[in-house]
């Protein structure tokens, strides 16, 4: 009490108030953190007991799979985890059993990708999995727009399903369209050479 005296004397009221106002922020943004840790770690923990095994699905969006836990950068019904996707720091070496994704990696930033890997192969148990599916192979795409494919009958591969399979759909994110792009472009030699 002492010396919050002596800081009110030397800063003045309102400096005072608005540095209580920044402590107590400080103070909820680490209690919100500290909760949210717990709340992830108990999902892992309470999925562990259940399938003896931890798994994460990175990028979930919408999509909830359960018994994983779902980790999404925006909080969605789905997400158990809201977190940065491309930073697994939080998980332990050889903490973890599968780690899933379908239509996430295309989303990272071109130095974002081979670091991602390697968290990958950190967090990952001995001969557990990595499964990341739903990758645009650009090849493919150019290919089925040069021979003008058909989706269904009646719906060709147009200009619109190259720019949908290059760029994503970043017009339909309201608030997140930059996540929602597309950043990087893939074909097989592409992915071998990050694999390797």
């Amino acid at each position: 009490m002492k010396l919050l005296k002596e800081v009110a004397k030397s800063l003045g009221a309102r400096k005072v108030v608005d540095a209580f106002d920044r402590y107590r922020s400080a103070i909820k943004g680490y209690n919100r953190r500290l909760q949210d840790s717990r709340r992830w770690r108990e999902k892992i923990g309470e999925i562990k007991n259940r399938t003896g095994s931890a798994k994460l699905h990175l990028g979930c969006g919408n999509n909830r799979i359960p018994n994983m836990v779902n980790c999404e950068y925006r909080n969605t019904p789905a997400a158990d985890l809201v977190m940065d996707c491309s930073d697994l720091s939080r998980f332990g070496d050889s903490s973890i059993d599968h780690i899933f994704s379908h239509a996430f990696f295309e989303h990272l930033y071109f130095d974002q990708r081979q670091p991602l890997l390697a968290a990958c192969r950190r967090v990952l148990k001995r001969n557990c999995t990595l499964l990341f599916i739903g990758l645009p192979d650009l090849k493919i795409i150019a290919e089925s727009y040069l021979k003008k494919a058909e989706l269904a009958p009646g719906w060709g591969f147009d200009a619109y399903m190259v720019y949908r399979y290059t760029h994503g759909s970043p017009e339909i994110a309201d608030g997140w369209w930059l996540e929602q792009l597309h950043k990087t472009l893939f074909d097989r030699d592409v992915v071998r050479s990050l694999l390797e």
